[in-house]
């Protein structure tokens, strides 16, 4: 590593471990729990990434090819490593039991890299070139290629099981559930959705979903697939026959996302010219990118909202959301049409976009917290929800940990020259990257198996929740970060001497706790001084002081008995 120095970094990185067992310094990442002070209502949050991230410099060594190169951070003394993968914009990778596979971006090669030392241990080369996202499921990695065909591999040593070809042209990434593949792909001049048998890639069947573009890929949720469109339309199709039940224009600009309350639907919208509803104002606009919930509901209750995009939770997919969305307004292709897609935890939902992250409890519709950033113009993959941290990365190279209940800062890194535009993975511990430059990163998450704690638990420096799991990582980050920026911590003050336990006889002329000295008390007294002794006292004396020299290394001739 170029900027942070391996001895050096790693040396600071173990010392603030068992620095941060027994020192609380405020910073404006703590846990706000772990504040004595009233924390600042949520709407004047704001978290500077620039200035909190330490600076990571992998210009040199993300060039390289084959095995990863190891480097070190600063939240953790495990390695992360990075390789280069493509000569630009790999996919998504995807991670499972200790193996990483990734695609090779425009090109034809996908490969898998082992978790914990970063060496590539297998290499496939596809029939056609385009890698798109990876998906795994039941140690299978599949994939489709963009000219033009669905293609499966074991996890293990990359053996392609099939390769199935599509259309002349593949747009969207596949997905699996169970022993079902759902594909999308242009057909002509239409657009075709495909489910396919996992074990064989055979089409189970295949339906005509119009002429606009199926934006990311289709979802299967239940016994139903789900696609959004590049005309904004949310449409339904049973997974049994593929027969369309129905199709709603919603102003969906990202695949949807099939969670446990409900379907999760990305749209955006201006406020205006939906039937029915009137246009918000700004005061409306800021309460619910606070909150929840504009006046602004056409098609689906509201769970949050920044500027022109919201997400919107279907609850029950089955029926066909009510209402009609005015024509689509505001960006509908932010990174890749990831739209941005809401991240999703067993408890939370995740949103960011437009310099906003909020964290929404989707059974009360309203936001646990949320936090606006500095630099208000940085794009967001998809948040990752992993083990009580929500992990972000941004198209300025920033990528970051926070805590899942509060928001707290827990490590940042800013890679310089860098960019994130597809959607981190993460197993293992690990957080998985790709660059648009054609890296794949591995990062240490430093969860080290950790479980989300329910509030009202008490951890670690008395922080309730996942916070005091969280919270010698984040103190380990702070102390490296100060180390790395060359932060002169505050002066220590000199230690209080403990109480004496001999009241007037202590070491310093008699004095209790080495306070002012007392002209009256007696001096201490010397052996020459004391009464005589019996030869048994006398040789316990000698002893002892035998002993004494003898833990100092050093030596003690003893004196014989002799009576006065």
């Amino acid at each position: 590593m170029k900027v942070l120095h391996r001895t050096a970094f790693q040396a600071a990185a173990a010392a603030c471990v068992l620095a941060a067992r027994s020192t609380l310094a405020i910073h404006a990442d703590d846990p706000p729990e772990a504040k004595t002070e009233k924390p600042a209502p949520e709407v004047d949050r704001v978290l500077d990434l620039n200035a909190l991230a330490i600076p990571v410099n992998l210009a040199a060594d993300g060039a390289v090819a084959g095995d990863g190169v190891h480097f070190m951070v600063g939240h953790t003394t495990d390695e992360a490593w990075v390789t280069r993968v493509a000569q630009d914009n790999p996919r998504t990778p995807a991670a499972s039991n200790g193996m990483v596979v990734v695609g090779s971006g425009r090109a034809s090669s996908v490969y898998g890299y082992d978790v914990a030392t970063g060496k590539r241990k297998w290499t496939t080369s596809s029939k056609d070139s385009g890698i798109s996202n990876i998906v795994i499921s039941l140690g299978h990695a599949y994939y489709t290629t963009y000219s033009c065909t669905l293609e499966r591999v074991r996890v293990s040593d990359g053996a392609n099981t099939y390769s199935k070809w599509l259309a002349s042209t593949v747009d969207c990434a596949p997905d699996v559930k169970d022993q079902l593949v759902a594909t999308s792909y242009r057909s002509k001049s239409t657009w075709e959705v495909t489910l396919h048998d996992a074990e064989q890639g055979t089409a189970k069947w295949s339906t005509d979903v119009g002429a606009q573009g199926v934006l990311t890929a289709p979802v299967i949720m239940d016994d139903n697939v789900f696609i959004t469109s590049a005309d904004g339309n949310l449409t339904r199709l049973e997974s049994k026959k593929g027969k369309k039940q129905w199709s709603a224009s919603v102003g969906a600009v990202s695949a949807p996302v099939a969670t446990p309350w409900g379907l999760l639907v990305a749209t955006t919208w201006d406020g205006k010219g939906a039937d029915g509803i009137k246009e918000s104002s700004a005061k409306e606009r800021r309460r619910s990118e606070r909150e929840t919930v504009t006046d602004a509901e056409p098609d689906a209750p509201t769970l949050v909202a920044a500027k022109d995009r919201r997400i919107a939770l279907v609850e029950k997919p089955s029926v066909k959301p009510s209402g009609k969305a005015a024509a689509l307004a505001g960006p509908r292709s932010t990174l890749d049409f990831q739209g941005l897609r809401p991240g999703v935890s067993q408890t939370n939902i995740f949103f960011a976009y437009a310099g906003c992250v909020a964290c929404v409890d989707p059974l009360l519709g309203k936001a646990r917290w949320s936090l606006k950033l500095a630099d208000a113009g940085v794009e967001f993959t998809r948040p990752v929800a992993w083990r009580g941290l929500v992990l972000l990365a941004g198209s300025n190279g920033l990528v970051c940990a926070l805590e899942e209940q509060t928001g707290a800062l827990i490590w940042a890194y800013n890679f310089k020259g860098m960019r994130f535009m597809a959607e981190p993975a993460a197993d293992d511990d690990q957080l998985f990257l790709t660059t648009a430059a054609g890296q794949l990163i591995c990062l240490p998450t430093g969860s080290d198996g950790r479980e989300p704690r329910k509030a009202g638990v008490v951890g670690d420096a008395g922080v309730e929740g996942t916070a005091g799991a969280y919270w010698k990582v984040q103190q380990t980050f702070q102390r490296v970060r100060d180390i790395v920026r060359n932060v002169e911590p505050e002066p220590e003050q000199p230690p209080r001497p403990a109480p004496d336990a001999r009241d007037n006889n202590g070491p310093n002329n008699g004095t209790p706790n080495n306070g002012p000295v007392n002209e009256n008390a007696a001096p201490p007294r010397r052996d020459e001084e004391t009464e005589e002794l019996t030869k048994g006292q006398w040789e316990r004396r000698e002893d002892r002081k035998a002993e004494r020299a003898d833990a100092r290394g050093e030596q003690y001739e003893k004196k014989p008995f002799k009576r006065k």
